[in-house]
């Protein structure tokens, strides 16, 4: 499963947010971090990531826009994950997207 979300932020964020967030929202989802959020600056933002034994979590920030990408070879709560970057980034989705990615049958899980 890969949700994507864009949105607008209701203000910039921190550095220490985006850690939050990113600390928080693997067992949000019932996953298994296996790194430690990274969160850089970039251009006009910044840019986080937690790798997760299940893929990964991400997001990127310019100005108050924020893209936020969750994606995990094991099914999640996607409303519940919507609903919690809402309200940790304060994040109001203008869309969002749910991809559902499947091995061709055949293959092992």
């Amino acid at each position: 499963m890969h949700l994507l979300i864009d949105g607008t932020l209701a203000r910039e964020l921190t550095v220490e947010e985006l850690v939050t967030f990113l600390q928080i929202m693997p067992k949000v989802i019932n996953m298994t971090p296996i790194t430690a959020p990274m969160v850089s600056k970039s251009e006009g933002g910044f840019v986080g990531i937690i790798l997760i034994a299940e893929s990964h979590i991400s997001v990127h920030t310019t100005g108050l826009n924020g893209w936020v990408d969750i994606f995990s070879c094991k099914p999640f709560d996607t409303m519940l994950a919507l609903e919690k970057t809402q309200e940790l980034l304060q994040l109001i989705p203008t869309r969002f997207k749910l991809l559902e990615r499947e091995l061709p049958s055949g293959h092992a899980d």
